[in-house]
């Protein structure tokens, strides 16, 4: 029987053909299989090949890391003066306050209230030693003329001791330095009234030294006098000084100029302001009366330092080669540019070199090596 596909025979091989392409479809599948697992196991390895590679990778990035962190820079720092003198409070005006404020009574020029004292030693020359005494009051210019116009009969003194060490007779001394208008009158030829003097042993009272006896240029206490009153006297201990007793059977007392260089330490300080009611003379006699205006408490100190202290600092110099490289690196150091400046005192015979790593190395030569052994930070070298 004939249909429109044709004989019942020829549909069954057909259908056996379709079959068997069928199943070889079927097989063919499965003979694949195994093909796409090797060729995934392949592409799985070669992943797990790549996450090592990048670890490894990784790895060798950290190497690398580690050899930047082993780069060091030094940074040069000259510190001028570290290691030399350095200025103070007593080098520039107004010093250093010893004595606080002293009211003043009978005083009707308002000139004799004490407002401070103020020691200092600022520097002059590199030879000289100075002792500069400040004593401030309301004014030297009683009559507001614009300039100092200090009253007649009148007395400004700062006392001060000093140690045994410092003087001949080996005990503690009493000094002073004054400011004395009953001696040589302001704006007299006689000049400025300036003086120093001691208590002395033979007597037991003030004993000035240059008073009458000196040319006021000749007195190793000078002294200078502002309109708003500013009192300041500088006392010359560069050749040393002596004090005469105002006894002519006293002893003579001395302060060498290398006794002063031992820096005493100066004590009981005090300022006090005098009137003088009588005449110097009466009948060719010396016939004082002092009334005294204003005391301060009389405890103040004063380290003494010299004025070479005061005196410009070294001024440091370094230069170095190299300056940053990998560890270990080894640096050359030289501070040969280093230098005393115009206005400063000695020479530069010590060299300390801080290389900034915790290491410090003191040289009598300008030069030095030293090996950094650690990198990963800067360094600051000083000298």
């Amino acid at each position: 029987m004939l249909g429109p596909y044709g004989s019942l025979g020829e549909l069954r091989k057909k259908s056996e053909r379709e079959g068997n392409h069928a199943a070889g479809r079927i097989r063919n599948v499965n003979q694949a299989a195994p093909d796409h697992r090797k060729k995934w196991d392949r592409e799985g390895e070669n992943a797990v090949t790549r996450i090592n590679n990048m670890r490894t990778n990784k790895k060798w990035h950290f190497g690398v890391a580690a050899t930047t962190l082993s780069f060091l820079t030094i940074t040069l720092m000259a510190l001028s003066g570290t290691y030399g003198l350095a200025g103070g409070p007593q080098c520039t005006s107004p010093f250093v306050q010893v004595q606080d404020a002293a009211p003043a009574t009978n005083d009707p020029s308002n000139t004799h209230a004490i407002q401070r004292i103020n020691f200092g030693e600022p520097f002059v020359t590199c030879s000289q030693k100075k002792l500069t005494v400040v004593m401030k009051v309301p004014t030297m210019d009683p009559g507001n003329t614009g300039s100092a116009h200090p009253p007649p009969d009148g007395v400004w003194r700062v006392f001060f001791k000093i140690p045994g060490t410092a003087n001949s007779f080996g005990t503690e001394q009493t000094l002073f330095v004054e400011y004395n208008t009953s001696l040589h009158p302001a704006g007299t030829p006689a000049g400025q009234p300036s003086d120093f003097g001691f208590i002395d042993p033979a007597t037991g009272g003030t004993c000035a030294q240059c008073s009458l006896s000196l040319a006021p240029a000749a007195c190793k206490a000078q002294a200078t006098v502002a309109a708003d009153g500013t009192i300041t006297t500088t006392l010359d201990f560069t050749s040393g000084l002596t004090f005469g007793s105002c006894d002519s059977a006293g002893p003579t007392m001395t302060i060498s100029a290398a006794q002063w260089a031992t820096n005493p330490m100066l004590f009981d300080i005090q300022g006090v302001t005098q009137t003088v009611l009588q005449p110097l003379l009466t009948g060719g006699v010396s016939n004082l009366t002092y009334i005294t205006n204003a005391t301060t408490i009389g405890d103040g100190t004063y380290q003494v330092q010299g004025t070479v202290a005061c005196s410009n600092p070294p001024v440091a110099a370094l230069a170095a080669t190299p300056t940053s490289g990998s560890a270990p690196l080894t640096v050359n150091f030289n501070a040969s540019a280093s230098n005393v400046p115009a206005g400063g005192c000695g020479v530069i015979n010590q060299y300390i070199f801080d290389y900034g790593d915790g290491n410090q190395e003191t040289k009598s030569t300008p030069t030095a090596v030293h090996t950094y052994t650690t990198g990963g930070a800067t360094y600051p070298a000083r000298v």
